[in-house]
């Protein structure tokens, strides 16, 4: 055996010129094999008529096997194989760093001498959870789940959807949740057998003094445990999500590119923006908490069986206590999902009265209407201040009560327990032991019911955030109404002859009729009509009655003639060629309808008749900003690669280097 382990040793050392990272199944067996040995020894240790010869053997054993463990947990990275590998730091962790994080203690030591920078931890995590990688897991379920239910007729459930589509790294955390809620219950059992170890001592042959240490050891170890496995289960929860969010982030981001001209009036770029920074931000915060929906009631299980282990029936009193107080948590989660949609409500209120009034400032300047919005604008933020007061408020009650939970489970248990908790419906005997005991479960109960409160605000939060994602999620789209095809070589002809005839085609319309809306009914009975026509008498006097309240003109009467008008074509019978290397302008007056023939062109009006084919790449620059949060150089380069030479020419041929020479940080200033 002692040449076998040299042997293992010997190999694993070659090993680690080649693998990238130690071995999880060898690593797990030469720690299993370390405690063992360590258990072996001991136990020789303590027989008496041991043979020396076997104790040389067991020692040899166990050097061997520390040796292995050693070896194997030794870090790689010095041969050009490790150094050239693209795995990032937690990939090249082995399995105690993962559990212990010693992979960061780098990251961490640089952090104190300098404040870290986005290229220091961009290579830190799992690859899933950057967007590239997200967005395409979650986006393929998500179009698979909408098909799926528009053939079944039922209504997609974005909410179920996400968490199913983590469905293989639930397993992991509910386990290491479970693992952390049942150890962290051992240690007060320890304890109670400790403190019965030290009662002993009061009669006359008390325990071995090595039961004591091995408790005391196994109150720590069981509470070590219980972190490790705490932190696996934050770390592993935090990762998924992350990777929600970035999934939803980049669907809501091109479901905006995708939107048809009628959803577009709905979903203001506010409104969007809330989506991304607001909806989506809930599950990188509340998933961390769902799970704990699975391990609050058996920690509340496990504690009030503990109790009554210690006090009998009178732990009783505690479930009672729960009971009593389910309405109102009932109560509080109805309260919450109402209050959190209306404070959402009156926030994309808010947000796409802004919208309008920062579109149209000019008109608003020169009518003087600035003190009408502003009170508009107060108005919204007022009933949204006032929202969120009302949940400040409940919350805080809630917390109180909760809070306040544990001390009235405690009172009324001991209180039982003192009066009628013994044999018989005697007094229960309360001795040291049953006190810390008892004292220290009430204090683990008290974590799982405080958290209650905080649970169910953030799920009721995460539930209405996500059914707005989804309401978003399937507004509708415009359909692919363009045909796009490669673009054409240049060899079999001259591109700078304007007249040239075989110059290929890159843009090609034909027969193309465009509009704004989608079409309007064919048919419409006079009831239908007049349905219509006094729905929308009903919409204008309510938008009559607004504008008076808050001192604005009434808006003008639109005919109902010209409200069917709204259906009729934008563009008609459109013949459009453009070749290769031509240079074509569209002249017209306003309202004629050149920036529509452009959306056209791109496919952001609804094509009723005719075809749209396109060659090669479209750059569209309408009279609207693209600014991301980053500096102006990011902003020119637009996730581009950096060429120095074309950057400088582009910056020359815009006409910003004026600009960018008042600036004192020039092309780095943050946007």
């Amino acid at each position: 055996m002692a040449i076998a382990w040299i042997a293992a040793i010997v190999l694993n050392r070659y090993e680690h010129d080649y693998e990238i990272r130690s071995s999880t199944g060898i690593q797990s067996y030469n720690f299993f094999v370390l405690v063992g040995s360590a258990i072996a020894v001991r136990t020789l240790s303590a027989l008496p008529s041991t043979p020396a010869s076997q104790h040389t053997l067991f020692y040899i054993y166990f050097g061997l096997a520390c040796l292995s463990f050693i070896v194997e947990s030794w870090p790689r990275g010095w041969t050009r194989v490790q150094r050239e590998s693209g795995m990032n730091a937690y990939e090249k962790a082995n399995i105690f760093s993962r559990y212990w994080f010693h992979y960061l203690l780098g990251t961490i030591r640089l952090g104190y001498k300098r404040p870290l920078q986005p290229e220091d931890i961009r290579e830190m995590m799992p690859q899933r959870i950057k967007t590239r990688f997200s967005y395409k897991l979650l986006s393929k379920k998500w179009d698979q789940h909408v098909n799926r239910c528009n053939t079944k007729g039922t209504e997609p459930n974005l909410m179920l959807l996400t968490l199913g589509a983590y469905g293989t790294q639930w397993v992991p955390v509910l386990i290491y949740r479970t693992l952390a809620s049942v150890l962290l219950f051992i240690a007060p059992e320890l304890m109670s057998q400790l403190l019965a170890f030290t009662a002993s001592y009061s009669n006359d042959v008390g325990a071995p003094v090595s039961l004591g240490i091995l408790l005391s050891i196994g109150m720590f170890l069981t509470t070590l445990a219980s972190a490790l496995m705490e932190g696996q289960f934050n770390q592993l929860i935090m990762n998924m999500g992350i990777e929600a969010r970035t999934a939803l982030i980049s669907m809501i981001y091109r479901k905006a590119l995708k939107l048809s001209p009628s959803a577009r009036q709905s979903e203001t770029p506010g409104e969007i923006c809330n989506h991304m920074s607001v909806d989506a931000e809930r599950w990188s915060d509340a998933l961390t908490l769902l799970p704990l929906w699975f391990s609050i009631p058996l920690e509340i299980c496990i504690a009030l069986w503990l109790l009554y282990n210690q006090i009998g029936w009178s732990a009783l009193a505690s479930l009672g206590t729960i009971i009593a107080v389910s309405p109102f948590q009932a109560w509080i989660a109805a309260f919450f999902t109402r209050a959190k949609d209306e404070k959402l409500e009156a926030m994309d209120n808010r947000i796409r009265l802004v919208n309008e009034v920062m579109a149209g400032i000019k008109i608003v300047k020169l009518y003087g209407w600035e003190s009408s919005f502003m009170k508009r604008i107060s108005r919204y933020r007022e009933r949204e201040m006032a929202i969120l007061k009302k949940i400040g408020i409940a919350f805080s009650f809630m917390t109180i009560t909760f809070s306040s939970l544990t001390l009235l489970m405690a009172l009324f248990s001991f209180s039982i327990y003192a009066t009628v908790g013994g044999p018989g419906g005697t007094q229960g005997v309360i001795d040291a032991q049953t006190i810390f005991v008892s004292i220290t479960l009430f204090g683990l109960l008290n974590r799982p019911i405080g958290m209650l409160s905080h649970i169910t605000g953030e799920t009721m939060g995460l539930i209405v955030a996500t059914k707005r994602i989804q309401r978003y999620l399937l507004a509708e789209e415009l359909a692919d109404s363009v045909e796009w095809v490669e673009s054409p070589t240049t060899t079999n002809h001259d591109t700078s002859d304007l007249n040239n005839a075989t110059a290929p085609v890159v843009v090609d319309i034909t027969n193309g009729v465009f509009a704004w809306e989608k079409e309007g009914p064919q048919t419409e009975t006079d009831k239908q009509r007049k349905y219509r026509e006094n729905k929308e008498a009903r919409r204008r006097r309510q938008e009559a009655k607004e504008a008076k309240s808050q001192g604005l003109p009434p808006p003008s009467p639109e005919p109902f003639e010209l409200m069917d008008k709204k259906y009729e074509p934008t563009l008609k019978d459109i013949q459009l060629k453009v070749k290769k290397g031509n240079l074509a302008a569209i002249v017209g007056r306003v309202g004629q309808g050149k920036s529509s023939l452009f959306n056209a062109m791109i496919g952001d009006m609804y094509k009723r008749q005719g075809t749209v084919r396109i060659a090669g790449k479209v750059a569209y620059a309408p009279q609207q900003a693209w600014i991301i949060n980053a500096t102006l150089k990011d902003n020119i380069l637009f996730d581009k690669a950096f060429d120095q030479e074309r950057y400088d020419r582009i910056v020359f041929a815009s006409g910003l280097e004026p600009d960018l020479k008042m600036l004192p940080a020039g092309d780095q200033t943050e946007i």
